[in-house]
């Protein structure tokens, strides 16, 4: 409103950092639908920048101000940069979705993917994967994919929903799975447990961010609730790290 605006004059905030942040203010950012939400409200903005070397700049801020990785952010906003052709900003898009294989944080939920398109049989904890076990885009509508099938020893290729997702099945239903020994139960329990004490840490992470703007004196009974609840999932991540300990991703 004209409050707001009389504001951003008089403390010179930049029109782009208070377009943002005012698109980003209405989502709850406590949690990550609310974050993510914020991301596809503002990512287009970043992505309308003329100045073609102030996206990123822009993009390195919102990641900030939302908590997420700068690389998630980026993607978001070279996905809504307009380009002059159509079929140039399919390219860029499909190059996007798919993940890079040699991203060291993105390894782990690769090698997981790997083994449960590989070798099934082995993966047997699949359904007790944490909800939030993976974390890129692609990995997580191929999981989505997975989880449809009725069949837990097969995947059935014809019945995806594009060819690009067919294609990235395909690419890792032949891409070696990386381990020095034998692919054996422990290995799998190991690199599983590792996944969700990952996805574990992010959510322990999040409820951390909403106790501390919890007041435990106006708000004794959620703050007990939500505290209780951190201590059960650190102890828990603790059981999933000594799990993991029993053979490592090489």
């Amino acid at each position: 409103g004209d409050l707001a605006l009389r504001d951003l004059i008089a403390k010179r905030v930049p029109l782009f950092e208070f377009a943002i942040k005012s698109s980003i203010k209405q989502f709850d950012l406590g949690n990550a639908d609310g974050r993510v939400q914020a991301l596809n409200a503002a990512a287009p903005l970043i992505g309308k920048i003329r100045d073609a070397s102030l996206r990123p700049e822009y993009a390195r801020s919102l990641a900030g101000w939302l908590g997420m990785e700068v690389e998630v952010v980026m993607a978001a906003v070279k996905k809504n940069t307009s380009t002059k052709s159509g079929k140039v900003d399919a390219a860029v898009t499909g190059e996007q979705w798919r993940p890079d294989p040699s991203e060291p944080r993105l390894i782990l939920e690769r090698e997981v993917l790997k083994v449960r398109l590989q070798m099934p049989a082995l993966i047997r904890n699949w359904l007790e994967l944490e909800k939030n076990a993976f974390s890129h885009p692609a990995y997580i509508k191929l999981r989505e994919f997975i989880d449809t099938q009725e069949d837990l020893m097969a995947v059935n290729l014809e019945a995806t929903e594009s060819d690009e997702l067919k294609s990235f099945i395909t690419e890792l239903m032949v891409e070696p799975i990386r381990t020095d020994g034998e692919i054996s139960d422990r290995y799998v329990s190991s690199i599983t447990a590792r996944l969700n004490e990952v996805a574990l840490a992010r959510s322990i992470a999040e409820v951390k961010s909403s106790l501390q703007r919890l007041n435990p004196l106006e708000s004794e009974s959620e703050y007990s609730q939500m505290f209780s609840r951190l201590v059960e999932m650190e102890a828990k991540r603790r059981a999933l790290r000594e799990l993991a300990l029993g053979e490592s991703l090489t």
